[in-house]
């Protein structure tokens, strides 16, 4: 926590110093936030049934407002794709975890 001392004079022929103390709260590199919205946590997608999955998430940095780049990996296949939302296209059967 920070204080800093803001001095105010009056105009019209007033004389005198108003002090006021404001203090300042500042938190330093905070990590983003980031919540995956798609899919569910330990989801199951049986292959065959379905030809993709849609990954989403949102980050918000209170620091960077163009804070982050999201990068979808694979366990089993590696990178599957960048950005907030991303749908992939599983091909093979297999368990996966991603992240």
């Amino acid at each position: 926590m920070k204080s800093v001392q803001l001095h105010t004079g009056f105009s019209g022929g007033i004389s005198g110093d108003n002090v006021q103390r404001l203090q300042l709260f500042a938190t330093m590199n905070v990590p983003p936030n980031v919540a995956i919205k798609a899919p569910a946590n330990n989801a199951t997608v049986p292959f065959g049934a379905l030809n993709s999955i849609t990954f989403q998430a949102a980050a918000v940095d209170y620091e960077d407002s163009n804070c982050c780049k999201m990068v979808w990996t694979s366990d089993f296949d590696g990178q599957i794709g960048i950005g907030a939302k991303v749908v992939y296209s599983i091909p093979t059967a297999g368990p996966r975890t991603c992240k």
